[in-house]
Order: C-alpha cells, then structure tokens, then sequence
C-alpha cells in the first residue's frame, strides 16, 4: 500500500532521505576541500571538507550544498547519516592520498556526538582506512551545542577516539560562552560576521579564545581586506575565497601560502 502522506512530503525531503539512505559513493555526493592557510599556525595540509549531494539519475548538474540539506535533514532524523556519509567519503580520499601531516575538518552534527554508536563507528571507519585519528576533526557548532546540550561523557567518548574537536562559533549569545571554554575544544572556528560588521566586531571574543590557549581559525575569508584583519586579531589559520577557492583534492601548494 501507498503512504498516503507520500505525495504532499516535500519533494527536496524525498531527494536528501533517498540520497542518504543509498550506496556511500560519489555517484550521489561531491566532497570538495578547502584549505586552511596558515597565518601564524605553523601546521600545513588542512583542509575543510564540504558534501553537496547530487540527485540520482539526474541528467543535470544539480548540486544540493549543506546549507539546504542539512536543515531538512535534521528535521526528518537523517542527520547522522548525512556525518557518516561525509566522513567516510572524506576519510577514503584521505587514505588515497596517503598525506603524514593531513589533517581533514569535517562538519558533524551533535545527533551524531549524542549517538553512543558515532565513537565505535568512526573508530573502525579510521581503522579500516589505515588512518591515525588525528587525520580527523569534527567541526561542531555552538548553536547546536546550545540547542541539546550534549553530556561530557558524550562528548568523551569522541574524545577517547583520538580525533580532535572543533567548535564553530555561529551564536553570539552567551550561552556560547560555556562552549568556548570548554576544554574537549582546542580549535575554535570563526566564521566572517554577518550583515557587514566586519572582524572588529568579534575582536573581543578572538582574544578570549587566544587568551585559553586555544587554536583560532577564520573561514569565509572572501576579500583581500579581511586577510589583514584577522592578521591583525592573531587568528592562526583562514580559509576562503581570498586565498584559495574549493578544490576537489588536497592539492593545494601549502609552501608558498604562508602569510
């Protein structure tokens, strides 16, 4: 028998659930990469990952970014499929590119850090590739942080793992203070401030976050000018356009990046 709720679902819920639930390849999913240059961080070979999914069987080269999929799927209970799905591409053009020093920031949901079958499983995707954790970190955001306020035995058991932990500071409120010094978050992600205010307007909280000890990145770095301000806030690592746009490899020549 029919659904008969079927035919009224959103036509994009029925594209993101068939897409997530299928065969983890690329004939439904563009992984893309995007490298974090360093400012006054010393490492190389980082990369942020980014999926768009592709419709099956489309004739057209239609691309679905996260920014779309992911609402529908964390409103419809995909969200961890749609973490596996990422990662296990991201970690399989890891071990193809067999890279000492690569380290790979992928976007995680926290359905996924709440789920006690995440740390096993990713676990044994690492081993399975021939990869050290620490090829791995799993970008987190403050807002869905304050939103279900994991345990920190949750967050532990990642931890145990040996992958590291990134918070990504998309809430200006205070209830992401308590996020920004926590200590399982020795990477903390800032993206360019909304509406045109520019890095001054976050300044106070780059400090703070220098000030713990911990390791400052800046994304969304579209234009010459916002090199020099977040130089100027101590930022240790940035990523966007400005300096190099999405690539489908871990190609990027790192020894002529550093600013």
């Amino acid at each position: 028998l029919r659904d008969p709720n079927a035919a009224s679902e959103d036509p994009r819920v029925r594209l993101v659930r068939a897409v997530l639930r299928g065969a983890v390849d690329k004939t439904t999913s563009v992984i893309d990469y995007q490298p974090l240059v360093p400012l006054t961080g010393n490492l190389s070979d980082q990369y942020i990952a980014r999926m768009r999914l592709k419709p099956p069987r489309s004739s057209q080269e239609i691309l679905i970014g996260p920014d779309e999929y992911m609402p529908l799927a964390q409103a419809h209970g995909l969200s961890t499929l749609a973490d596996r799905r990422l990662i296990r591409l991201a970690l399989r053009d890891a071990h193809e590119a067999n890279k000492p020093d690569l380290r790979v920031f992928v976007q995680v949901s926290v359905d996924s850090i709440m789920d006690s079958a995440f740390a096993p499983w990713l676990a044994a995707e690492l081993r399975a590739n021939e990869l050290t954790a620490s090829v791995v970190a799993l970008d987190i955001s403050a807002r869905d942080l304050i939103e279900h306020l994991p345990s920190d035995a949750a967050i532990e058991a990642v931890q145990r793992v040996g992958a590291r932990l990134c918070l990504t500071v998309d809430d200006e409120s205070d209830g992401a203070q308590r996020w920004l010094q926590h200590a399982a978050f020795g990477l903390v992600r800032f993206e360019t401030p909304a509406g045109g205010a520019g890095w001054t307007s976050v300044a106070t909280r780059l400090a703070t976050v220098r000030s713990l000890g911990k390791i400052v990145v800046t994304g969304g770095v579209a234009q010459m000018q916002d090199i020099a301000d977040v130089l100027k806030h101590g930022a240790h690592y940035a990523h966007g356009a400005a300096l190099c746009d999405w690539l489908p490899g871990f190609g990027f020549d790192f020894t002529h990046s550093v600013l």
